[in-house]
């Protein structure tokens, strides 16, 4: 049965703080910072204009907002702004920018294009340095940058740990048709970063993700791990979409690192389901796998055909995890190191492709002289991760592992051995008897004793997770427990059913929070209680969803099979739609025109 709830320290409260425990050093990642000052790198000083004012706009939801710049001080105080060099003017316009922050939430500071005085109280009163920048401008330090950020040492590529007090991050801001790429040099140049952000220019939601990571807002999204049931995560994720529920940071173990960099890639919906087919598709071709078999020295498949398959669908965006747009992460257990490897920078196929490597079918994923295999041996549900090293503020969990433990009911009795071979005889001489035999001869399979050793490492754990973190949401899609770790083929199903529960959960916990008074993350609560008014879980958005993931299909066979199965199923949804709204009447309106409402087809 499906399941969505609130777990941990302070679980009842809508916005309540985190669990105690976690890295100290990354616990000021989730403070909000009060003061924000904006460095244009050079020649950035028009474009660093605009985000200051649309920087102003993304705080101003979380709480009353100043923005100063060195014109404005100049009006407002000639007499100071002409005499900043002299000490005592300095500290009376420091020690007025102090005051203020009894009567604003958030102050912006925004540099001259210098290195002025103006730019050195900037630098010196904020909680967090913002270097602004074009993507494609020069990656190299500026002197500008130099004198005012990263002062304290003669060569920053040479700085191996941060000297300044404040917190320094990186914006890129990038044209509307291209993906980021080469962010490495950037952050090579800069080891002193806390964090950096991708925006696309004058994108309003980009620009409500910077102004959430400031405020201490963000929102995190963990995917577990679980094999075929990961394909789940799809549903829930366009569900979160559908529903308005922004995320600013996603990560994720084995199935769940797959279906978290897609998300992070921000590809059109069309795109993401046609990559998902195609991977259910390779991992269920009986042809593809004979391929990649080899004999068992270190696995049962050499890697090579399952790499091209991973990395094939991970080509339409950002091929580097430093260049997604969203904060990306994904769990990997290092056998070298004897602990969990986190994975945040390199090429996102390559470390996926580790985070997914189940011990016997394939063989460990070298990685500069370690060897790395599926995280979800040590962490299938890196809620630790997210909480104290992210720093997010609402953490969503879709958690997709689940144990059918009917797969050990009625096994056959056998001694201290069981020979492959007398199993596929047992198999044959059942085939040849036509069945009319009543004894039916059960063995465990490798790929139940796996799945069972990862559920059991993942239940233990997680029961150690919900006692030290606080999580907002935990969604369990409902049936997982009846789709086996290698059940690719039925991906349209459990996209499908994942959907509609999602929808559901989601709605109910929205619900939740604006009955407590309790803003959802991204939003004020009038606009979500208007928004679940007027939406409902329906025949038509599921029709409506399945029909617009048509477009990854030219056949047009998967929309056909998950639109033939929602019209055999409509009967049982009639207490699914929204308060005060019968089937019915929600049908009729379909009919007489809401046919004609599109959803975008692009999350950007």
């Amino acid at each position: 049965m499906g399941q969505h709830r609130a777990f941990g320290p302070h679980a009842g409260a809508g916005q309540g703080r985190a669990g105690s425990s976690g890295n100290v050093a990354r616990k000021s990642q989730r403070k909000r910072v009060a003061t924000v000052a904006l460095i244009p790198l050079p020649g950035q000083a028009s474009m660093c204009d605009k985000l200051a004012s649309d920087l102003k706009k993304a705080l101003s939801k979380f709480g009353p907002t100043l923005l100063l710049s060195g014109n404005k001080v100049g009006m407002a105080f000639p007499l100071v702004a002409e005499r900043l060099s002299n000490r005592f003017y300095r500290s009376k316009l420091t020690a007025w920018m102090a005051a203020q922050e009894e009567d604003y939430a958030f102050i912006i500071l925004q540099a001259d294009g210098e290195a002025s005085d103006w730019s050195k109280i900037c630098v010196a009163q904020a909680d967090c340095v913002l270097l602004v920048s074009s993507a494609s401008a020069p990656h190299a330090v500026s002197a500008l940058e130099t004198k005012l950020v990263w002062r304290h040492v003669k060569d920053v590529r040479f700085q191996q740990f941060r000297l300044q007090s404040n917190r320094v991050e990186l914006v890129l801001v990038h044209g509307d048709k291209t993906n980021p790429a080469n962010t490495r040099h950037w952050l090579r140049m800069r080891p002193g970063l806390e964090r950096h952000h991708h925006m696309v220019a004058n994108n309003a939601k980009d620009m409500e993700r910077l102004g959430r990571w400031l405020a201490g807002q963000a929102v995190g999204l963990v995917l577990s791990g679980g094999g075929s049931r990961g394909l789940a995560h799809l549903g829930v994720l366009r569900a979160l979409d559908d529903a308005g529920v922004p995320i600013d940071v996603v990560g994720g173990t084995s199935q769940g690192a797959f279906m978290a960099a897609l998300f992070a890639q921000r590809l059109t919906w069309d795109r993401m389901f046609a990559s998902v087919q195609e991977y259910a598709a390779g991992l269920g071709s009986v042809r593809s796998l004979l391929s990649d078999i080899t004999l068992p020295v270190a696995a049962l498949f050499n890697g090579t055909g399952f790499t091209g398959l991973v990395r094939g669908c991970l080509k339409h965006g950002p091929t580097r995890i430093e260049d997604l747009w969203l904060r990306f992460f994904c769990v990997s257990t290092n056998l070298t190191k004897c602990e969990p490897g986190i994975h945040e920078t390199g090429s996102v196929a390559h470390f996926v492709r580790a985070s997914m490597t189940v011990v016997g079918l394939l063989p460990p994923v070298y990685s500069e002289g370690d060897l790395l295999i599926d995280g979800g041996y040590l962490n299938n549900i890196p809620v630790d991760v997210m909480r104290s090293h992210m720093g997010v503020e609402t953490l969503i969990v879709v958690d997709v592992e689940d144990k059918d433990f009917a797969s050990w009911v009625g096994i056959t009795p056998y001694g201290d051995g069981l020979s492959g071979w007398h199993v596929v005889w047992e198999q044959i001489k059942g085939v040849l008897r036509g069945g009319a035999s009543k004894r039916r001869v059960r063995y465990p399979r490798y790929g139940e004793v796996v799945n069972a050793l990862m559920f059991l490492s993942h239940k233990l754990r997680f029961q150690d997770i919900i006692k030290q973190h606080r999580i907002d949401l935990y969604m369990r899609p409902t049936g997982v427990a009846q789709f086996k770790l290698m059940d690719y083929r039925l991906a349209d199903r459990i996209v499908r059913d994942a959907y509609r529960y999602a929808w559901t959960a989601i709605t109910e916990w929205q619900v939740t929070n604006a009955a407590n008074g309790s803003d959802g993350p991204g939003e004020d609560t009038s606009s979500a209680v208007m928004r679940l008014r007027t939406r409902s879980i329906s025949k038509i958005r599921s029709h409506d969803y399945v029909r617009r993931l048509g477009g990854g299909d030219p056949a047009g066979g998967t929309v056909q099979r998950i639109t033939s199965s929602l019209a055999k199923g409509s009967k049982g949804r009639r207490k699914s739609c929204a308060p005060g709204m019968s089937q019915e009447g929600h049908a009729d309106g379909h009919e007489q025109g809401m046919h004609r409402r599109t959803m975008s087809n692009d999350r950007q």
